[in-house]
């Protein structure tokens, strides 16, 4: 948070931006360990004659709920979508997430930073658990078996939404 102290001992505040109707932005600007780029927002409260804050931007649990299923149909359209093998393996050069990254349909929001990518075998993870994909083996031209994931059969069949039996 950004605060200072001039010569005269009064608080110098940069990064605070007032706004109409007795309102403060505090707006953070480094964070070492924690995220960086939030925000709190201060209104004025007549009755307690004092500042309440409250995190800007926060978002509710059904707004987290609503992308990370989003995340996992985008996932799924990607995975169907995939016109080669998608190999199950979590390291490497060749991985699920290399493969279906590049997907047109693959989620935007899954692509940029390694907390995203993370979240990707959390949803992996999810999808499994849900029955939607499963792991299967290949073998490969040099007699190789490569484990992969495949959808399941009532998802291609396009009767197995999981959250609906």
């Amino acid at each position: 948070w950004v605060a200072d102290f001039d010569r005269n001992r009064r608080p110098i505040c940069r990064g605070i931006r007032t706004e109409h109707n007795a309102k403060l932005l505090l707006e953070l600007q480094k964070s070492n360990f924690g995220p960086s780029e939030r925000a709190l927002r201060f209104t004025w409260d007549d009755t307690a004659g004092i500042f309440t804050g409250k995190l800007a931007g926060e978002k509710t649990l059904s707004d987290k709920n609503h992308q990370h299923r989003q995340e996992q149909d985008g996932i799924m359209a990607a995975l169907l979508a995939c016109s080669d093998y998608v190999p199950a393996a979590t390291s490497g050069q060749r991985t699920a997430y290399h493969v279906l990254s590049v997907q047109p349909n693959f989620p935007v929001s899954l692509r940029s930073t390694a907390a995203d990518r993370k979240r990707f075998w959390q949803h992996i993870e999810t999808l499994r658990a849900m029955g939607q994909i499963e792991e299967s083996s290949i073998t490969r031209a040099d007699r190789h078996k490569r484990a992969i994931l495949v959808a399941t059969d009532k998802v291609r069949s396009g009767c197995g939404d999981a959250a609906n039996e």
